[in-house]
């Protein structure tokens, strides 16, 4: 019995593939920081905004002895440690100095994030600033044994197997046994292709969304 050439072709939201409940730093400040500085640590009614220019052990010092002579409470009893870093962390992705805007046009544009990302990522800033500065794009063409052809960006690869995805979102598991015939555009390395200050601007735009 033959195999079939495509072992699976299932369009998959992004949206489904990345959406995630809010971090646990976020939740904690909204219930317990927001109140004061607003829900982006910009500043609200009642205390200013949580300047970027504090680094990780200031902000988590001043979260767990508060400064009371400005009338900022302790928290130091009500959060534990590792509640305290992940509301640091939040803050560190949250205050990234990028420009949305920029980053959307870029989103869409220049850096061809929506080729494959319908929806914009939700993650951690400093982990999508890691796969902007190591990730290789091949985008493939191929040719089945039957005649069908299929082009994309290349997920996963082994001797035996190709998986890639559509621009429409379809992910396409391929035996390369069944394949006619492969051509491969050459890398594209988004740390070459974008400058320290466009990253930036893209991890804006996807924390502002």
């Amino acid at each position: 019995m033959n195999r079939p050439s495509v072992w699976l072709c299932a369009t998959l939201t992004i949206a489904a593939l990345t959406a995630a409940e809010p971090s646990s730093g976020q939740r904690i400040f909204t219930a317990s920081c927001a109140g004061c500085h607003g829900l982006d640590g910009r500043g609200g009614e009642h205390a200013p905004a949580i300047g970027p220019a504090r680094t990780d052990a200031e902000l988590s010092r001043i979260i767990h002895d508060g400064i009371p002579a400005a009338g900022m409470p302790s928290f130091g009893k009500l959060l534990d440690g590792d509640q305290i870093r992940a509301v640091v962390a939040w803050l560190h992705d949250v205050r990234s100095p990028g420009d949305p805007r920029n980053g959307r046009a870029l989103f869409f544009g220049k850096a061809h994030c929506a080729q494959c990302h319908a929806t914009p990522l939700r993650q951690a800033a400093e982990n999508i600033r890691e796969m902007l500065a190591g990730s290789d794009i091949v985008q493939v063409a191929v040719e089945t044994n039957s005649g069908a052809t299929y082009s994309g960006v290349v997920r996963n690869e082994d001797n035996d197997s190709l998986q890639l995805q559509t621009t429409d979102g379809t992910f396409c598991f391929l035996r390369k046994s069944a394949l006619k015939t492969i051509r491969r555009d050459s890398p594209h390395r988004y740390n070459s292709a974008l400058t320290p200050a466009e990253i930036e601007d893209i991890i804006a735009y996807l924390r502002s969304s």
